[in-house]
C-alpha cells in the first residue's frame, strides 16, 4: 500500500532548501534519478533530450521501486513523497537531514 505525505520544515530553518534536497538525493543509494527521455520538438520536428528536474527522484529498495519523492512546485519549500507502507521509516531519515518533520495525506 502506498503512503502518501509531505516533509515540512520543522521550524525555521535555512537548512531546508532545494539545493540540500538535490544533495541529499544524490548522497543516499535509496535515490535514483530518472533518466533523460528522447522525444521529438513539436515545433521543429528534430530529436531533443528532455531532463528531469533535479529535486525528482524514484525510491529504490533491492532494485524495486517503492515510490517517489519531488520538491514542491511551488514556492513552498516542501517535499512531496509516495512510498509503500513497509519503507516508510526511511522518511523519518529524510526529515532529519533535512530539519523537518514529516506527516502523512493519505
Amino acid at each position: 500500500m502506498q503512503i502518501n505525505g509531505e516533509i515540512l520544515p520543522a521550524a525555521d530553518t535555512a537548512i531546508f532548501t532545494r539545493e540540500r534536497w538535490c544533495k541529499l538525493i544524490t548522497s543516499r543509494a535509496e535515490f535514483k534519478r530518472p533518466t533523460p527521455k528522447e522525444t521529438t520538438n513539436p515545433f521543429t520536428g528534430e530529436a531533443m533530450t528532455v531532463l528531469p528536474p533535479e529535486d525528482v527522484a524514484e525510491v529504490v529498495f533491492d532494485g524495486i521501486v517503492v515510490g517517489k519523492v519531488y520538491w514542491s512546485m511551488s514556492d513552498v519549500p516542501l517535499i512531496n513523497f509516495s512510498i509503500e507502507a513497509s519503507n516508510l521509516e526511511v522518511v523519518e531519515e529524510w526529515a532529519t537531514a533535512m530539519g523537518g518533520r514529516f506527516h502523512v495525506t493519505g
